[in-house]
């Protein structure tokens, strides 16, 4: 609730400030070498005072953070000084102080409000001022001397050295290749042959660079030197001092030796020390005999040092004082593994090599001793700068909450020291907000430690499919931070919809019918259900618009995920249905393109209306015309028979039919079959009197008539007897009429 409270927070503070987040920087800043620079950047659009609960300000230099400000102040560069007062007021302005070459580049202040972020880049320009020598400046008459102007400590690489000689422009200079010092400055010479007439000349050396207001100038007038033999005389002079000295020098040396002048370099070895790495420490000695013991030891605080191993003479094992034992198998279960080599010229190299624990090795000290006759020499390596790497134990899965927002949570393992930032974020197209996340760190034995983060993201903040959520952790036994970022599109999103095939009952003309297609298993409540019509295969979708005719609810199931059942109903018709297929499109922010659903081309049926009552006409020689009419029903294949008899004795009679169609594409059909009154009458007598007698006696002779269609269950029929209401009515009708015209 804590989390809600400060989302809200946020969102009503964006509310109150109404005003757009702006910055402002200046681009590009010049600095000297060695001077301090301020890297203007300022912000307005958060009222007089910033909220520090919703500001977050950080600086980075090319991809490397170097500033971070929120609930605190973070800085990872030794030189530079930010205000955290002036940063409430709107100055987010850094001080780099001792400029160096190294600090050109581009500087980015980010500048994060409420919901707001901006972001703007410094290009920092690093300048350093040239220095000039000029050396031989003394010539002799009519000789050609070479003058030589050296130009150092200079940055940018751009530099234009000219020669004058009395005001004029000497042609005949040339400009050496540019190389790189140490501090990435650059020097460079440039020479020029002059002849002198014994007259007072002045000559100057020129530079115009950058970094300077004015052209830089050495200028000088040229000295007539000496004759050349005294010349000869004084180089051979020196000539002999130097090789007296060095002569000396070595003599000393070599007495020095003599004398034990033994030497031991440092012991070389990482600057970091990370857990599960492999180690070597290396030691060199130098002006030491062949017969020379090197010994390993470690050192721990209160404990006397511990021999790991020794070269010269016999080997020897690895040896706790005090007798205890299973320190030393300890030791021996560390697997140090030493490589002492005489490289000749009494120089001696030795390494040591094992795998670093931090439960093994915090605080100790490693020691390489070289032993020769009384004499001992030895060098430290204190492991002081240890660490263990964070490991992520499993991806960051996410969760339901029962107060409809996803839980994200991150767990690293095995890390030291403790210390260690973790920071959550949400990202979009638009912005970039801080999420707050509640850390849980627990210390295990030996000396690491675990951290489980969790964070809770808004069911709403994933409408949006461009929103990922970004974790970024930084330790000191890493080179960079490292990142994990989770969205709604990733492949293993595990509440995407789950769309079931349509559910299609039997249509038949002009009946509402339900279609239901049932969606679930996804999450967020932010799912799109469109129902479409699609005919004879055209690539034309028809799209339901009819509000009324679609119900479409949502629910929350068990296990937090939503469902819905969208059911369509259609009323069908044979120019609209028939044929056409329907489909269902669910679109939903975690999934990159709709699920579609079809039914297959629908088939639309119509049942046959039987028209009553049946019609009955009386023919010339005693016949009866019995016409049967079935209207409107689809398709046109419909099996009409008629029959005459009981039971097993029925007899098939034969008929016409004729068929018409409707303006709905119904079909009708008129199906006409003609039956002799003998039908009726088991006797042959014809005659009228005995006819009507027949007629009135054989109450069991039938006529049928029956009809198969696709769109009924069962075939349907009809029959008719001589006692038959219908038949008994109209022929006692017929009865009359004939008695009437005799």
């Amino acid at each position: 609730m804590e989390y809600l409270g400060l989302l809200a927070a946020l969102l009503i503070l964006l509310h109150q400030t109404g005003a757009l987040l702006k910055i402002s920087t200046s681009s590009p800043q010049r600095a000297f070498a060695g001077s301090d620079v301020l890297l203007h950047c300022t912000f307005s659009g958060h009222g007089s005072t910033a909220d520090r609960r919703f500001l977050l300000i950080m600086w980075y230099y090319l991809v490397k953070e170097i500033v971070r400000y929120h609930d605190k102040l973070e800085i990872f560069h030794p030189r530079v000084s930010f205000d955290e007062r002036a940063a409430r007021i709107g100055n987010a302005s850094i001080l780099l102080s001792d400029v160096t070459i190294e600090d050109e580049g581009i500087y980015s202040c980010l500048v994060i409000y409420s919901l707001e972020r901006v972001e703007a880049d410094i290009m920092l320009n690093v300048l350093a001022t040239p220095k000039i020598q000029v050396s031989s400046k003394d010539v002799s008459e009519d000789k050609v001397k070479t003058l030589i102007c050296s130009v150092n400590g200079f940055y940018p690489e751009d530099i234009t050295i000219t020669w004058l000689k009395d005001g004029e422009v000497l042609q005949n200079s040339s400009l050496g290749k540019k190389q790189r010092n140490e501090d990435r400055t650059y020097r460079v010479t440039s020479m020029v042959n002059v002849t002198s007439d014994c007259e007072l000349e002045t000559v100057f050396c020129r530079v115009q660079h950058e970094s300077l207001s004015e052209p830089l100038q050495e200028d000088f007038q040229l000295v007539y030197g000496v004759e050349t033999n005294v010349i000869i005389g004084v180089c051979c002079a020196v000539a002999l001092l130097v090789a007296a000295v060095g002569i000396g020098l070595f003599v000393w040396k070599r007495k020095s030796r003599i004398k034990g002048g033994f030497t031991l370099s440092d012991i070389d070895g990482p600057a970091k020390l990370i857990d599960g790495e492999v180690v070597t420490l290396s030691c060199t000695g130098n002006h030491w005999p062949k017969k020379t013991r090197v010994i390993w030891l470690e050192e721990r605080e209160g404990r006397d040092p511990e021999i790991i191993q020794s070269h010269g003479g016999d080997p020897e094992i690895i040896q706790s004082h005090g007798g205890d034992l299973e320190e030393a198998e300890r030791l021996l279960n560390m697997s140090y593994v030493m490589d002492t080599k005489h490289m000749g010229s009494q120089r001696w190299s030795s390494n040591l090599r094992f795998t670093f624990h931090v439960a093994n090795h915090k605080g100790v000290t490693f020691i390489c001793r070289f032993t020769s006759g009384k004499k001992n020499h030895e060098k430290r390596f204190h492991c002081n700068e240890v660490y263990a790497k964070p490991s992520l134990v499993d991806w960051v899965k996410p969760s339901l909450c029962v107060s409809g927002e996803i839980l994200y949570s991150l767990r690293l393992d095995g890390f030291y020291p403790r210390d260690i930032q973790i920071l959550w974020t949400c990202v979009t197209e638009e912005r970039q907000e801080i999420i707050s996340s509640e850390e849980q760190l627990v210390e295990h034995s030996p000396l690491t430690f675990s951290v489980c983060s969790k964070v809770r993201i808004s069911e709403k903040a994933f409408t949006d499919p461009t929103c990922k959520v970004r974790v970024t952790w930084e330790h000191g036994s890493m080179d960079q931070p490292q990142s994990r970022e989770m969205s709604i599109l990733d492949p293993d999103f595990p509440w995407r919809p789950v769309v079931e095939e349509i559910q299609t009952p039997r249509l038949f003309l002009g009946v509402p019918v339900q279609l239901k297609c049932k969606i679930s298993g996804y999450f967020m409540d932010a799912l799109a259900v469109n129902c479409l019509i699609v005919k004879g295969g055209s690539a034309e979708e028809t799209l339901v618009t009819d509000t009324k005719s679609i119900s479409i609810t949502s629910k929350r199931e068990a296990d937090l995920t939503y469902s819905l059942t969208a059911i369509l109903t259609v009323t069908p018709s044979l120019a609209t249905h028939h044929g056409a297929i329907i489909k269902c499109r669910v679109q939903h922010p975690s999934l990159e393109k709709p699920i579609e659903k079809s039914t297959g081309a629908l088939r639309v049926t119509a049942k046959p209306r039987l028209v009553e009552p049946v019609k009955m006409t009386l023919l010339e020689k005693s016949q009866i015309q019995i016409s049967l009419c079935l209207k409107r029903f689809y398709p046109g294949d419909i099996e009409i028979k008629w029959y005459t008899g009981e039971n097993n004795a029925q007899c098939l009679l034969s008929s016409k039919e004729s068929v018409t169609e409707g303006n709905d594409l119904t079909i009708n059909v008129t199906s006409d079959c003609i039956v002799s009154g003998q039908v009726f009458d088991n006797s042959h007598n014809t005659s009228l009197i005995t006819f009507f007698r027949s007629f009135f006696a054989k109450p069991h002779n039938k006529v049928f008539v029956e009809w198969k269609h696709e769109s009924l269950d069962a075939p349907e029929w009809r029959s008719w007897t001589a006692r038959g209401e219908e038949i008994h009515c109209r022929f006692l009708s017929l009865l009359i009429h004939i008695i009437q015209s005799l």
